[in-house]
């Protein structure tokens, strides 16, 4: 049987029996269509031939499996001639598959009959197919969820980060009124000792020096010598003040200076000038002087730094042993 009568007996013969005994009401099946046994076997002989024949014969064996799919589908199972009632359609498809595989050929029809089988006879293949397709998409998966959490984990961070530099500033700039301005920690620079040499007594309201020659002991670095005053006796001391007279190698600013007297319980002011016989400035307030203290100065500038003293009983004798600066 070649193609064009294949043709034929599947669109002419087929399809026009059936259209006929659905019109009459009469089921589809019986003695008339026991040609549809012989047009199979038929069909089945052309494809022993070459392969060439069976290239050609491939569309008319699918289009009569395509009306059995069809006339299976439109009458009950109990109405179809037993040869359309899949047993014709099964031994056709299995052996066109014998065929394939003896060509050394995929099994199958071509790809529509593939399809086809796949979708009426495969579920396990395809759950299997499914589940290869999920493993495969759970490495992916999981290297999502990584990314996600690690994301999640820095915007934490930067939120927890944002938040204890707001509270920070809200304490800082509490009760101010004002956004907090951010302190820089700056140390102060340590004090820098300047060496004091004792120049001269001062004694502009009296009758002559007092004990010039012993201003130097006042910063020989020994505590147990001091330059003194006079003693006053009896009231004697009358006059403004007295003092001693101090010298730094070069014009300076100094920050503080102490005192150190074994005669405590007279007052002292500091004042600087730059020369040594007057002009001399304020520049710390007045001190009652114990054994050791500390003035702190105002920063004025100068080379000669007096210390201007007076008895606040208006007698008795101060001594100045050791006297030391910072700058």
């Amino acid at each position: 049987m070649d193609v064009a009568g294949a043709r034929r007996f599947v669109n002419g013969g087929i399809v026009a029996d059936i259209q006929e005994h659905q019109a009459l009401g009469h089921p589809f099946g019986g003695r008339k269509h026991d040609g549809v046994s012989l047009a199979r076997a038929d069909i089945f002989n052309d494809l022993d031939g070459d392969e060439e024949a069976d290239v050609r014969v491939r569309p008319v064996l699918r289009q009569w499996l395509d009306h059995h799919n069809r006339t299976a589908s439109a009458w009950p199972v109990s109405v179809i001639a037993p040869e359309m009632n899949g047993g014709g359609a099964g031994a056709l498809s299995q052996r066109i598959a014998e065929q394939q595989q003896l060509r050394g050929l995929t099994p199958g029809l071509d790809q529509s009959s593939r399809s086809t089988g796949a979708t009426t006879g495969s579920a396990p293949a395809t759950q299997k197919t499914e589940q290869t397709t999920q493993r495969s998409r759970d490495p992916h998966r999981q290297a999502a969820t990584v990314v996600v959490s690690v994301l999640l984990s820095i915007v934490a961070a930067l939120l927890t980060t944002l938040a204890v530099q707001k509270a920070n500033s809200d304490t800082l700039g509490r009760g101010s009124g004002h956004p907090a301005v951010p302190q820089v920690s700056r140390s102060a620079p340590a004090p820098e000792p300047v060496r004091l040499s004792g120049l001269a007594s001062y004694n502009p309201y009296g009758t002559g020096p007092e004990h010039t020659a012993d201003a130097p002991r006042a910063t020989d670095g020994n505590p147990a010598t001091y330059w003194t005053t006079e003693i006053y006796y009896n009231n004697g001391f009358q006059k403004p003040g007295t003092g001693l007279v101090l010298e730094t190698a070069i014009t300076a600013r100094l920050t503080r200076l102490t005192i150190q007297t074994g005669t405590p319980g007279f007052q002292a002011q500091i004042r600087v000038s730059d020369r040594p016989d007057g002009g001399f400035r304020t520049d710390s307030s007045w001190h009652t002087v114990s054994t050791r203290t500390s003035f702190n100065l105002r920063g004025l500038t100068g080379r000669y730094w007096l210390i201007w003293l007076r008895l606040p009983t208006h007698q008795g004798v101060a001594h100045i042993n050791e006297v030391q600066a910072t700058s």
